[in-house]
């Protein structure tokens, strides 16, 4: 399955360009850096179910520590896996986003809030 496209800009700095679903519980984040970032940020990722509630998360540096946003390269695109704590199911939505591990702030989006949704199943982004 080819990953599913989506531009969600995180200020100046980072885009999510789009994921990738692996299996049950695994999901590849695609992310380009536009500029220097200058924090080591974490990713997070929600998972909810079909009513909202918070089921299972998962948050690291990037490629399981090997990818620290530190390094990133302007114009660079970062293929993130995660391994989720539960098995996803259709109608679920992924939460995702980054955060300074220091202060707890999360990124903005350009378009509002601090985190993509992504409906499992259909592959689209919740509005």
């Amino acid at each position: 399955r080819a990953p599913r496209r989506l531009l969600a800009r995180f200020g100046e700095r980072v885009e999510l360009l789009g994921f990738e679903r692996r299996g049950g519980d695994g999901v590849v984040l695609y992310w380009r850096t536009r500029r220097e970032l200058p924090l080591a940020l974490t990713v997070f990722v929600h998972v909810l179910d079909a009513d909202g509630n918070l089921v299972g998360q998962a948050d690291h540096v990037p490629q399981g520590g090997r990818a620290p946003t530190t390094g990133w390269l302007p114009g660079e695109v970062v293929a993130d896996a995660f391994t989720l704590p539960v098995e996803l199911q259709p109608g679920w939505r992924l939460r995702v986003g980054l955060y300074d591990p220091v202060s707890g702030a999360r990124l903005p989006l350009d378009a509002g809030g601090d985190a993509v949704e992504i409906v499992w199943g259909e592959g689209d982004v919740a509005p």
